[in-house]
């Protein structure tokens, strides 16, 4: 499977966005994002960034806190995430406004709706580093995020990511979510590789 961009290239030829359907469990009213190859079954739409600088110096977390919580947040930092994902935003943007009918039910809602209600994973900030808001899960499952050391091999999540460069990474565009009129995308982090920073010991000047 092809990812849909490698650095800066951004291809979304095929990819696609599902009708949105309500949740079985009375929550967001999601859109599934798929990439579409002639003969094969849809797959999930990933893309990769590699040999770059990133950060995530809060690692994954939950909103409450909850230390046995396996969906989690991790925040990334870097230029180039902050660019692809603002690249991916604006195709959902544009693929959401030319059909309003397969998201929004109800009365029809207007382009400027539409965007005012957007809910950005970009997150800026005058005083810290923009980021990129994504989901990752940290079970044992197939589905749960990896991480990598600089040889490849597989490591267990850190523990603190204060000192840590994360030099590559894998993404997976999963779906859109809708609740109380407000909508975003919601990007999956998968894999991540990671080298840990040199601890440079303090020399006493006495």
């Amino acid at each position: 499977m092809a990812a849909i961009c490698n650095i800066n290239t951004m291809d979304f030829s095929n990819v696609h966005i599902l009708d949105a359907q309500n949740s079985s469990n009375s929550g967001p009213r999601t859109a599934k994002i798929v990439e579409t190859t002639p003969g094969q079954a849809p797959a999930p739409a990933t893309f990769r960034i590699t040999n770059d600088t990133m950060r995530a110096p809060f690692g994954p977390s939950s909103f409450d806190k909850d230390p046995a919580a396996t969906k989690k947040t991790i925040d990334i930092q870097g230029d180039t995430i902050v660019d692809i994902v603002s690249s991916i935003e604006k195709w959902a943007l544009e693929q959401v406004t030319s059909a309003p009918h397969r998201f929004f039910p109800g009365p029809p809602i207007t382009s400027d709706e539409i965007r005012f209600t957007f809910c950005s994973a970009v997150k800026r900030s005058d005083r810290y580093a923009t980021t990129v808001r994504t989901k990752c899960i940290t079970s044992s499952d197939m589905t749960s995020l990896t991480v990598w050391d600089g040889d490849r091999k597989r490591i267990p999540i850190p523990e603190s990511w204060m000192r840590i460069d994360i030099k590559s990474g894998s993404f997976r565009l999963s779906h859109l979510w809708f609740m109380n009129k407000r909508w975003g995308v919601v990007i999956n982090t998968t894999d991540l590789l990671i080298y840990q920073m040199a601890v440079v010991e303090a020399v006493c000047p006495f």
